[in-house]
């Protein structure tokens, strides 16, 4: 991928901006747009292209998230469940809905302390595993009424009114930000 990918999110942000969507929504948004930068990810060129554009190598889904600064919630639950480093580097790929920290802070109080507890890793797992797929879909990929198996092993369902201008759902959590891309996968986030 070419040095200056931030252009795949720039759209998105732009349509939110014009739609005047709530602030933090475009500063999530415009976030991502730097997330490639090298001064960001840390990423450096690997090569030039013809053209003289710098290749670099792109940052797996943990990176992204750490870089964007709004999932570290959802990454400390990943680090007490050891899933961690399944999604950091190149074990697979992967399609992450990613929960904004917002959507942590809006547990009822207590419970995610109650989950990180030895004697509940199993069910935290179970819940982190229940927000990714296997294999990248891309919002043009999620189809309304079509389940996706997620590696928990059940299914959520896809509400998408995105072709009239409307949101993409799973099941009933509004996807805010979509086609976030990872060397290893895409994240989706989700408001809850």
């Amino acid at each position: 991928r070419l040095c200056g990918a931030q252009a795949f999110f720039l759209p998105t942000c732009l349509q939110l901006l014009m739609e005047g969507a709530e602030g933090k929504i475009d500063e999530l948004n415009c976030a991502f747009i730097n997330i490639f930068t090298p001064e960001v990810c840390g990423c450096q060129p690997l090569a030039s292209t013809e053209a003289g554009q710098s290749v670099i190598e792109v940052p797996d889904i943990v990176s992204v998230a750490m870089a964007a600064g709004v999932f570290s919630q959802f990454l400390n639950a990943l680090m007490v469940s050891g899933l961690v480093d399944d999604l950091h580097g190149p074990r697979g790929l992967y399609t992450v809905f990613c929960p904004l920290d917002s959507a942590f802070d809006a547990l009822p109080d207590g419970i995610l302390d109650i989950l990180i507890q030895p004697e509940n890793l199993d069910l935290l797992t179970d819940i982190l595993l229940y927000h990714i797929v296997s294999n990248e879909v891309y919002s043009t990929d999620l189809m309304s009424g079509v389940p996706l198996e997620t590696l928990e092993g059940s299914s959520v369902m896809v509400y998408n009114d995105n072709i009239f201008g409307g949101q993409i759902s799973i099941n009933t959590a509004q996807v805010v930000a979509t086609d976030i891309l990872a060397s290893n996968g895409v994240i989706h986030v989700l408001d809850q």
